[in-house]
């Protein structure tokens, strides 16, 4: 089955489930059964841990399977984690970029990472 998604704004639409967000839906990808969000986090606000945890893995069934986890920085404590401001899928597995171009391979299954590169 084809998954039809759809977003306005903060809302989410996965096969008929909608699901609504703190913040603006600025990128999706699609890869089996999953649909992985990011938002978009608006300037101005102050960066809280959760704020920053703007990544969702969300099932066929409009479900919240994971969102982001905190922190994804375990082996670099002295890191503050920062928005994700990309999503990408290569080679099956997805990764994500940070506001200070760290690039982190995410677990599909619980959102955990590991850092494996820098695009600056």
């Amino acid at each position: 089955m084809e998954k039809q998604i759809s977003y306005i704004n903060n809302e989410l639409t996965v096969n008929e489930h909608k699901l609504i967000f703190d913040y603006d839906v600025a990128q999706y990808r699609c890869d089996g059964e999953q649909v992985f969000v990011r938002l978009e986090i608006p300037t101005g606000i102050k960066l809280t841990r959760s704020a920053v945890r703007n990544v969702f893995a969300i099932s066929r069934t409009g479900q919240i399977i994971w969102r982001l986890p905190i922190p994804v920085l375990k082996e670099f404590p002295k890191f503050s984690p920062l928005p994700i401001t990309s999503i990408f899928l290569k080679d099956e597995a997805l990764f994500a970029t940070d506001f200070m171009g760290r690039i982190f391979r995410l677990n599909k299954n619980t959102g955990e990472g590991k850092i494996v590169g820098a695009t600056k």
